[in-house]
Formats: C-alpha cells, structure tokens, sequence
C-alpha cells in the first residue's frame, strides 16, 4: 500500500503545482483588471479600454460617472438631458452603462438630489437646474397683478 502511494506522488504534485499556477494567474489577471479600471486610467491615456466586463457591475457603481456625464451634456443642454443622451454618450467613449442603468442612476440620483427632474425623462445636476422662485416675480411686488388690485380697492 505504501508502495502504491510513493508512486502517486509525483502525479499529486504536479496537480498541485497546476493548481497553484492558475490561481497565480487569475489573481494576477484580477489585479491588471483592476489597475486598468476607468477609475484609475489617466484623462488622455493611449492604452486601449477593455471591452468585456469581467464581473457585472454592483448596486451603485455607476451613479458617479452618470452624474459626471450628466453635468458635461447639461451645460449644452439647459432643457435637460435625457437617459437615452446619456447612454449614447458613454457608447460614443467606448465603455460604460446602457440605457437601463443609466435609467437606474438617474433615479438614485434624484433621490440623493444630486440631479434634478426638470421634465419627463429630462434631468439635469443639481447645480445647473435653476430654482422656480429665483426666476418668477413675487406677489407683492409693484409689477404683479395682485398689488394692482389692492390699490384699485383702496
């Protein structure tokens, strides 16, 4: 019996040994994958983007480059931007959401008030959308229709 597991040996270390070298592998894989993210890219790099995500992308992830997105299309667009802009926008730069996610951010954003809802399906950030009391006239003032009233009455 012991001379039957002497020779089994050499065969248990050489699949250990293959064992071992696959998990070297993907983990350096996992690291590279990680180094080369968006998020870690230089703005202007000359490395080519990886095209296939490795893992599906988790609750929340894509909320802060839908938001940067946001804020860059809605400086040209005061009416305000909509998901399917959006989208097109990161298929244009290569890499990011589809339109179903981008759906997605947009609410989570509306609710954290990082973007505002500026119409059916249009939004913009937080700091580009106007406030309705800022641009309307106050009653009271001289210029309103209430204020002329009340001098007819007097």
């Amino acid at each position: 019996m012991s001379d039957e597991f002497e020779r089994l040996i050499p065969d248990f270390l050489a699949l250990a040994r293959r064992i071992f070298d696959s998990g070297v592998e993907a983990e350096r894989k996992r690291l590279l994958a990680l180094l080369q993210s968006p998020e870690n890219a230089a703005p202007a790099s000359g490395r080519d983007r990886k095209t296939s995500n490795a893992k599906p992308t988790t609750y929340g992830s894509i909320s802060s480059p839908v938001r940067d997105a946001l804020i860059e299309l809605g400086a040209h667009s005061p009416e305000g931007v909509g998901a399917r802009a959006i989208a097109e926008h990161f298929k244009r730069i290569g890499s990011g959401p589809d339109e179903r996610q981008v759906r997605a951010a947009l609410k989570t954003l509306t609710i954290t008030r990082e973007a505002n809802r500026v119409s059916r399906g249009r939004y913009l950030p937080r700091a580009a959308a106007a406030t309705p009391s800022e641009s309307e006239e106050k009653p009271g003032d001289d210029g309103s229709p209430g204020s002329f009233e009340l001098l007819a009455a007097e």
